[in-house]
């Protein structure tokens, strides 16, 4: 923020495009209010992306509750942080996977029928990852999504969970 306390916000439209490329869609619900993680990151160029588990789904909840600009939820919830690599952002202790970030592009889209601008989309390059040694296998090089157990946030307070098919049983 503005003030240097942290924002933290869950995202229902986020996703990993690539293994250097991050997007995050910004819904707009005022017309000429923007979301407060938006115009931290059009300000700042650049952010820290935590990945949340079921282990963090109460406190990912909390923290999308309305806060006064400026306001920070990590502080709020009594969250901690550690010091970042690459940007000044800090990243969540309590996030198995963060992905520091720089602001690459930004996109707006307008409503179908009108010039109502309707979301921003940010383009996001991947400059350092964190990756907690509990959820990675070293063997085979990759991250155990059983452990990580990863929640993504559909809208509102509903959430989905990783679950992998068994294509033995088809």
């Amino acid at each position: 923020n503005e003030n240097l306390t942290i924002n933290l916000a869950p995202f229902s439209f986020f996703t990993v495009l690539s293994s250097t490329w991050l997007v995050v869609s910004f819904s707009k619900e005022e017309k000429d209010k923007y979301k407060d993680t938006y115009q931290n990151i059009l300000r700042e160029k650049e952010a820290v992306i935590n990945i949340g588990n079921i282990d963090t789904l109460d406190l990912i909840d909390k923290s999308s509750q309305p806060l006064n600009y400026n306001e920070s939820e990590v502080n709020l919830l009594k969250l901690n942080t550690n010091k970042s690599h690459k940007v000044r952002t800090p990243y969540l202790e309590e996030a198995l996977v963060s992905f520091e970030v720089i602001l690459e592009k930004t996109l707006d889209f307008n409503h179908l029928d009108s010039d109502d601008l309707e979301n921003n989309v940010v383009f996001l390059r991947i400059q350092a990852v964190h990756i907690d040694k509990s959820i990675f296998n070293v063997y085979k090089k990759y991250i155990d999504f059983k452990k990580l157990n990863p929640v993504s946030r559909l809208s509102g307070a509903n959430y989905g969970k990783c679950i992998k098919l068994d294509y033995t049983r088809i």
